[in-house]
Order: C-alpha cells, then structure tokens, then sequence
C-alpha cells in the first residue's frame, strides 16, 4: 500500500510537458502493475453460507394454495377439481390460481367529427366479460356460456369468439356468473 502512495505522491509531481512526463508514467504504471500482481486477493466460495441470501431471494414461482378444512373458503376461492372434466375445452386457471374472467369497458362512441358539445350524445359504455387461457373447442365453451348467462339476462346473451388469441367474449357485466359456472364444471 505504501508503494501505491510514493506512486501517487511521483504523479503529482509530474509536469505537464516534456520527456520526463513520459518517463515517469511508464515508471508510475510499471509500479502499479507490479504490486498488482503480488498482492492478488484470494477468495472462498461457501455454499454453506447461501442459505443466508437465497431466503433474501423472490420465490420463482408461485408456491401451491394452502389446503384448507372446507371450501368454498372465505374468499370464496376453491381448487379445481383432480379429474379434468368432459368437455371439448379446457379453462386453465391464471398463475394466482383463478380464473382467467375479467370485465372490460369498450367506450365505443361514433360522433361525426365538428360536432356541437350541446348535440354529442352521451353513450354508456359496452361492458364486456372476457375469457381467456382456454384449449379446445372456443365454439362450444361460447354456446355454454350463452346457456348460463342466458337466466340472467334480458335479452338472448351475445358472444363473440377470437380464434387467433383464444378469446371468448360475452357482451354485458357476467363475471360471477361465468365463474361459478367454470367452478361447478370443475375448471
């Protein structure tokens, strides 16, 4: 360490132009070089001592639910059922281990453009239940939620089907409803 200090204490007596600049910073890096090479650190791995990071580590997965005494539980979560049911399609659950319904608002307004404020309409926005990670047949999962929405809705339920990214959607606000019907069919 001392060496590396003479070494800094030469450089800053270093001038800024001449032959002994040159001198100097090959004399400077030469020093630097060589007590690099003596006083080499060494190191010990231990995987003993990993135990003491991998817990300061995020899991890299989601660990399996809990089992609990009775379902539904107070969430109202359950777990699919052991055997697959018989169905031309499969609804597999998201990584949280539900299902994969979610609502979404299309905010579908057509005004013609330079249009008063006092004569645009004010349109209340489609509500869309969406289905996705589904396998299979998408045709007969959308014709069996058409017959479990149907009870709860006014008019015949409407479903639209996204072969390219295995999508089912049904027009209105039916995510309890289609959730209870993937759970009694054991998804």
């Amino acid at each position: 360490m001392l060496k590396h200090l003479r070494s800094f204490a030469k450089f800053s007596q270093l001038q800024p132009h001449g032959q002994n600049t040159s001198k100097m910073m090959k004399k400077f890096s030469s020093t630097v070089a060589q007590t690099d090479e003596k006083e080499s650190v060494g190191f010990v791995e231990s995987k003993e001592d990993f135990k003491w990071v991998e817990r300061l580590l995020p899991p890299s997965r989601i660990p399996n639910p809990p089992k609990h005494a009775a379902y539904p539980t107070p969430s109202g979560w359950f777990p699919p059922s052991e055997t697959l049911p018989d169905k031309p399609y499969y609804v597999s659950r998201n990584r949280y281990h539900l299902f994969p319904v979610t609502e979404i608002e299309e905010d579908i307004s057509f005004e013609p453009p330079n249009t008063p404020e006092d004569e645009v309409e004010v349109v209340e926005p489609q509500i869309l239940t969406t289905i996705t990670n589904i396998e299979g047949n998408l045709f007969e999962l959308a014709a069996d939620l058409q017959e479990a929405v149907r009870p709860y809705s006014e008019f015949d339920p409407v479903t639209s089907v996204d072969e390219a990214n295995c999508v089912v959607y049904v027009k209105g606000k039916y995510q309890h409803i289609i959730e209870d019907f993937l759970g009694r069919n054991g998804f």
